[in-house]
């Protein structure tokens, strides 16, 4: 018999981690991969309603221009539809700008900063763009259903229906403040939430 003394077992060690039973953390991580996997699906369902809004627009005005100058008839709703479309390229394309931390920032102090100022910085923003995209989520809810009851149109020679586009622009004003609130948890909770990689980055 080896009269070798085992170490003591100290909380917080690896061993804690691995002496956990698998049926504890796999439910949880099965959770939040579902959870990851859903918010995903939907910022890129944004971004390709926003890629095809603005594919259309752009054949839409291509159209107009061949009509006008080579027939002398330019397309209805060439100056109206686009203008209204293009609320849908910029908010359907918002959740992903925020997913890959692609927005505006100004880095000039921060950067010199410690990594805890850093990160105190980072979840204020976060909450701050949470709150506030959480708002516009909540106007723009009680504007698309305004729009529904009136069944709004384009003030235009044809009528078009603007309410769908109402209801598109609330839902990625949801989409993004969900994106939000997982970057928050991210950020304050690094384990329970798994990094995403930026598009186009390793």
């Amino acid at each position: 018999v080896s009269s070798e003394i085992l170490p003591a077992h100290e909380p917080g060690r690896p061993d804690d981690v691995a002496s956990v039973p698998d049926d504890v953390t796999s439910v949880p991580d099965d959770v939040t991969s579902v959870i990851e996997t859903t918010i995903g699906a939907l910022v890129h369902l944004c971004l390709a309603v926003a890629c095809l809004v603005a594919m259309f627009i752009a054949l839409f005005g291509t159209v107009d221009v061949v009509s006008t100058y080579l027939f002398g008839r330019p397309v209805p709703l060439a100056r109206e539809l686009p203008k209204e479309l293009l609320v849908l390229v910029i908010f359907m394309a918002m959740p992903t700008a925020m997913r890959n931390d692609r927005n505006v920032a100004v880095d000039l102090f921060i950067e010199f900063t410690s990594s805890a100022v850093r990160t105190a910085s980072r979840v204020f923003v976060l909450t701050l763009c949470g709150a506030l995209f959480g708002f516009l989520t909540w106007q723009s809810w009680f504007a698309a259903l305004d729009s529904w009851s009136v069944h709004e149109t384009v003030p235009a020679a044809v009528r078009i229906p603007i309410y769908p586009i109402k209801t598109l622009m609330c839902v990625a004003l949801a989409v993004t403040t969900i994106e939000c609130m997982r970057l928050l948890v991210a950020t304050v909770l690094p384990r329970a939430v798994p990094v995403v990689q930026p598009d186009g980055e390793g």
